[in-house]
């Protein structure tokens, strides 16, 4: 499976439709939804308690319920250990046993590591199509709602189980308590450090695709733990770039600025706009998009924490690569797409170093 292909956009992020359309071509991926079945029920909870990683003890219990954050991610195992903290929290609702295993803030998104136990489900089950569908998440009082997200699942070889790896970006919060996102938040720049806070995971809903048709299993799964955010604070870099560049190709008209590049040790995030060409309409004119590569020109992968909104003509975007953890120095590239040939805009491009 695809890493893109459970990426779900929120219906609050109209003005990115084209972005991720641009996104899309590239992949050609088709899905044909049909109708989807309703299942609901009532849960059951075993709470195990929620703590730092920090004990053997500890490792070998979340072991037991899924694959650390670090193996999902390809990553060295133990690599992020001072940056997660555990769930230790299991619960069964419609059949189907959730337990969460570990949490990571990242800069603009939240980690999560869990396991689906169907042993109990009373219907056939297409583990490795499963995803949760739009989270709610709570960090303290800040309530992030209808983020875009991204599941990948590996089903476990002779088990009615699957792992799971979630990512759930943080990019607005919902102040006014109608369950949509409406503020812009950059959770990095505005928490603090050496804080603990109360994280509360809630899913409503999971999807599974099966018979080429999507079907809602709904139930309460909702979880609690903790987080502390004061080492990946320390190791996220900030980049203030703010380049601006003019588009004058075909359908590719207006000012592209790079604001800022933010590496993680998970991901590097980019914010830019661009200022719409009024004159062209909008089933006319496209957006750029932004490559990144490392040393060796390897393209990075996208991530799911792609959104933007429109102000005033100016269509305001956060992009996401995954990083693999050996890249010294990436370049990001501005490209544009005319007849399927990428265009590339050399003296646009922008370097960081990586530590």
């Amino acid at each position: 499976m695809s890493k893109l292909d459970n990426i779900k956009i929120p219906d609050n992020f109209d003005s990115s439709i084209e972005v991720v359309i641009n996104k899309a071509l590239k992949d050609k991926q088709k899905i044909k939804l049909k109708k989807k079945k309703l299942i609901i029920a009532g849960s059951s909870i075993i709470l195990l308690g929620t703590m730092a990683l920090n004990s053997k003890t500890t490792w070998a219990y979340i072991e037991n319920i899924t694959k650390q954050i670090e193996v999902l991610l390809g990553r060295e195992e133990n690599e992020f250990d001072k940056y997660k903290f555990e769930g230790n929290q299991t619960i069964e609702s419609n059949g189907l046993k959730i337990s969460l295993g570990e949490v990571m803030l990242d800069d603009r998104q939240l980690i999560i590591s869990m396991s689906v136990d169907y042993s109990n489900f009373n219907d056939n089950l297409n583990i490795e199509t499963l995803s949760p569908l739009y989270p709610t998440i709570i960090i303290d009082d800040l309530v992030f709602e209808g983020q875009s997200n991204s599941c990948e699942v590996e089903k476990v070889i002779g088990e009615k189980k699957g792992n799971i790896l979630f990512k759930t970006s943080l990019l607005s919060i919902d102040t006014d308590g109608d369950g949509a996102s409406d503020t812009p938040y950059e959770i990095l720049d505005k928490i603090e450090g050496n804080k603990d806070y109360d994280l509360k995971i809630i899913f409503n809903e999971m999807h599974n695709y099966r018979n080429e048709e999507f079907e809602a299993i709904r139930g309460n799964w909702e979880f609690n733990t903790i987080i502390n955010a004061s080492n990946i604070l320390n190791d996220t870099k900030v980049h203030k770039i703010n380049k601006t560049f003019k588009i004058d190709e075909n359908v590719y008209k207006g000012n592209f600025t790079i604001e800022e590049i933010r590496v993680s040790p998970v991901s590097v995030k980019i914010k830019y706009n661009y200022d719409l060409y009024t004159e062209l309409s909008v089933n006319k004119r496209r957006e750029p998009v932004l490559i990144a590569k490392d040393e060796n020109n390897n393209e990075l992968i996208h991530g799911p924490g792609t959104g933007g909104e429109l102000i005033d003509g100016n269509l305001y975007i956060g992009d996401e690569f995954e990083l693999k953890g050996n890249e010294k120095k990436i370049s990001v590239i501005p490209c544009i797409y005319i007849d399927d040939n990428p265009k590339i805009f050399k003296d646009a491009i922008v370097y960081i170093d990586i530590n």
